[in-house]
């Protein structure tokens, strides 16, 4: 009945403009992370960009047609953007060392579960002559005999598609936090939105350049143009991810909000007083 119900949910869904469903997502996964901030503080955000990292590179496997868009784009954009947010909280709220060492959880994260995944698809996959060697009938094991493959088509991403994700994100969010850390001194903890914006968006630049470079140039059987790969590849994806960086911003004001009991410092509305939230310099 389970299943039933959600294949029905699917199809339900898969009548909407796509557009309405990026919107349910954007709400969900921003409202996921703040909630985890206010209940958990920083572990919270720590287990959900573990999360988000894993989840956005299985959705960038599905491309979807958005009517504003003239070609179709791969998913997983909004769920991987939510993780320069909650980096930047972290920042924000606990410091520059927090923060980094949430980029290398991050970074972890990902390897550990790639490498625990493909140990898991290495086992011999189920076999009907198996089922019926042992005595059982092979319909009650009729689910498991194409796992392997399905499986296979998601979680075995080409070695260059993996590392390129791997050193793009690294290199991005080292930036993202330094660069957020600098104009946080230098701003002396005021204007919250432009240390947001900019930010976001120079990580979000190193992030599309890096990728692209290794995934379609160093490691491509057929290396891409620099003109197509600056042009599509970099600024195309970097529009859209600058107007969700934008987003950010209400978000980052609404953290304080959503801070956890253990934080006490004043709200920096209006005025963007200075803060003193616990820092680890």
């Amino acid at each position: 009945m389970g299943n039933a119900f959600f294949i029905t949910l699917i199809e339900t869904l898969n009548q909407i403009s796509p557009m309405w469903v990026a919107v349910m997502e954007f709400f969900a996964a921003y409202g996921a992370l703040l909630l985890l901030f206010r209940f958990f503080g920083k572990e919270g955000l720590f287990a959900y960009v573990a999360i988000a990292l894993i989840l956005a590179n299985i959705q960038v496997l599905k491309v979807v047609s958005f009517p504003i868009l003239p070609d179709p784009l791969a998913l997983g954009t909004i769920v991987f953007v939510s993780t320069y947010l909650a980096i930047e909280i972290i920042n924000e709220h606990y410091g520059k060392k927090e923060a980094l060492k949430l980029v290398s959880l991050g970074f972890a994260s990902y390897f550990i579960f790639m490498l625990l995944m493909t140990i898991a698809l290495s086992f011999s996959p189920l076999t009907e002559a198996q089922v019926i060697e042992s005595g059982s009938a092979p319909a009650s094991f009729a689910f498991a005999f194409p796992m392997q493959d399905h499986l296979m088509a998601i979680f075995s991403p080409a070695p260059s598609i993996f590392i390129s994700s791997l050193l793009s994100f690294a290199a991005s969010q080292v930036v993202n936090v330094h660069v957020f850390s600098h104009l946080k001194r230098l701003m002396k903890k005021r204007l919250l939105w432009v240390r947001g914006v900019i930010s976001s968006a120079l990580s979000t630049i190193m992030d599309n350049l890096v990728f692209s470079v290794f995934a379609f140039i160093i490691f491509a059987k057929e290396p891409i143009g620099w003109d197509v790969i600056l042009c599509s590849y970099v600024l195309g994806v970097f529009i859209i991810r600058l107007m969700l960086a934008v987003f950010d911003t209400p978000m980052l004001y609404l953290s304080y909000l959503f801070r956890p009991k253990s934080l006490r410092a004043p709200i920096p509305f209006a005025a963007d007083t200075p803060t003193n939230s616990t820092e680890s310099k």
